[in-house]
């Protein structure tokens, strides 16, 4: 070693900080080569481009926030960049895969104008096949995840089509969301997996068998949800019955929720907040109806809108009121100086 030569750099933080950078670069190009060689980048341009750098990020470990601005253009979906997400909800590891699924969700969501109007549903049609033939092929939390948004974003008439594949998917792996999905779509084929399932020790006794039996059509275990709502004056038991008849969603099981729309029961949560029951009587109609803005709770901002809901009610199931609308009420914080009445 040549006198005044020092080596002491090697050893140093310096140096520690470039070796971790350079391995960094390289492990950084090394990942986006290999992302980028799973897809065949030369047939989708600019689309092809976007889904990678998405992917990319989602690798990252970067989670999908809401922005959907680079796959929706004057309010048009970008197909192709969908096409091409469909591709990576099979190739990718689950974890992306998940957040490829939330990433398709939140476009149907954001393109759709009931979204800016207090909406909350999923529509758009090659989006909801691809959730369904794309993401319900393999247990795990990719087919949770969109489970959960077939069953409680997308209208029960866009399902209608996909009834056989849904049955099928439960009948191969049994869920308790695939049997309220099914319940929601009410596809016949579904009746004999379900009463099968429903004679196995581990569904046996599960309320979402019974939920879907009753939404195919068991007018005997709908009767038993029906009279145990109508029965009920308990808050908490009045608003879990109704979420379950509008799960079941039959005529019989929403002119029962109908009929109540005028109750005066309150959740109380003392020192924290009041809630009407009547809200979830409403969402009950939302999950069947999601495209009608009337059933948008975080719309009703005063007795017009429960009086909307109301006449909604007579028209459609023949309710005759025999008692008053109860104070207007949604949801009381506390301490809170705002009336209940109006």
């Amino acid at each position: 070693m040549p006198m005044g030569y020092s080596t002491s750099f090697i050893n140093g933080p310096s140096w520690r900080f470039c070796f971790a950078a350079i391995f960094w670069i390289t492990l950084v190009f090394t990942t986006t080569g290999c992302i980028a060689g799973l897809y065949d980048t030369d047939k989708g341009d600019k689309s092809m481009d976007k889904v990678v750098q998405q992917i990319e990020r989602f690798h990252a470990g970067e989670t999908f926030r809401g922005d959907t601005t680079a796959f929706i253009a004057g309010g048009v979906v970008d197909y192709q960049a969908v096409d091409f997400l469909a591709e990576a909800l099979l190739k990718e590891e689950e974890a992306v895969s998940e957040q490829i699924a939330a990433l398709l969700a939140g476009i149907a969501k954001n393109v759709d104008p009931l979204n800016s109007m207090g909406g909350d549903v999923v529509r758009d049609a090659r989006i909801i096949e691809v959730l369904i033939d794309y993401g319900l092929t393999n247990p795990g939390i990719v087919r949770d995840y969109c489970l959960d948004v077939l069953q409680l974003k997308v209208p029960p008439k866009l399902l209608v089509r996909h009834g056989k594949a849904l049955s099928v998917n439960l009948e191969q792996w049994p869920d308790s969301t695939a049997f309220l999905l099914v319940a929601k779509v009410k596809p016949p084929v579904a009746v004999e997996i379900v009463d099968k399932l429903a004679e196995t020790p581990e569904w046996g006794e599960e309320w979402e068998v019974h939920v879907a039996k009753a939404g195919l059509g068991n007018t005997d275990v709908e009767a038993s949800f029906t009279d145990a709502f109508l029965a009920s004056d308990d808050p908490e038991e009045k608003a879990a019955l109704a979420e379950k008849l509008g799960f079941i969603g039959t005529e019989t099981s929403l002119k029962a929720v109908a009929s109540e729309m005028r109750t005066g029961l309150i959740i109380e949560m003392p020192e924290v907040m009041n809630t009407s029951v009547r809200l979830s009587l409403i969402e009950a109609f939302n999950y069947n109806f999601p495209e009608n803005p009337i059933f948008f709770v975080n719309t009703i901002v005063d007795d017009s809108g429960y009086a909307m809901v109301e006449t909604f009610c007579e028209t459609n199931y023949g309710i005759e009121w025999t008692t008053k609308r109860p104070p207007f009420l949604t949801i009381q914080g506390f301490p809170s100086d705002l009336p209940m009445e109006e």
